[in-house]
C-alpha cells in the first residue's frame, strides 16, 4: 500500500505545482517565453500565412534569439484544458473522488 501511496503523492505534488505555476501567472517570466511560440504561429495564420511559412519563421525567430510574444495582448482559449480554460474546479473535484477512494 505505501508503494501506490507514493505514486500517489508524488502526482498530486506535481500537479499542484503545475496549478500554481498556471495561476500564479508564470508566463510573465522570461524563462516561459517559449511558451507562447505556437499562439505566435497561430496568430501569423490568422493573419493569412500559411501554417508551414509561419511555423518556419517563428522557429528561425526562436533560433536567433529574437522572438517574443506580447502576453499582454492576452489569449482567448476556450477548449477545456486550454490556459484560458484550465478547469481547475473540475480537476480538483475529480482528484477529491480519487482520494476519497483511498479512505
Amino acid at each position: 500500500m505505501n508503494l501506490s501511496n507514493d505514486n500517489l503523492i508524488s502526482g498530486e505534488i506535481s500537479r499542484k505545482n503545475c496549478l500554481f505555476a498556471s495561476h500564479n501567472h508564470s508566463s510573465q517570466d522570461p524563462k516561459y517565453s517559449y511558451l507562447f511560440s505556437v499562439e505566435m504561429v497561430n496568430e501569423l495564420v490568422n493573419q493569412g500565412m500559411p501554417f508551414r511559412d509561419a511555423y518556419k519563421e517563428v522557429g528561425n525567430q526562436i533560433e536567433k534569439g529574437t522572438f517574443s510574444f506580447d502576453i499582454s495582448k492576452g489569449l482567448n482559449h476556450t477548449h477545456e484544458g486550454s490556459i484560458g480554460n484550465l478547469c481547475n474546479k473540475e480537476i480538483e473535484m475529480e482528484m477529491k473522488k480519487s482520494i476519497e477512494k483511498f479512505n
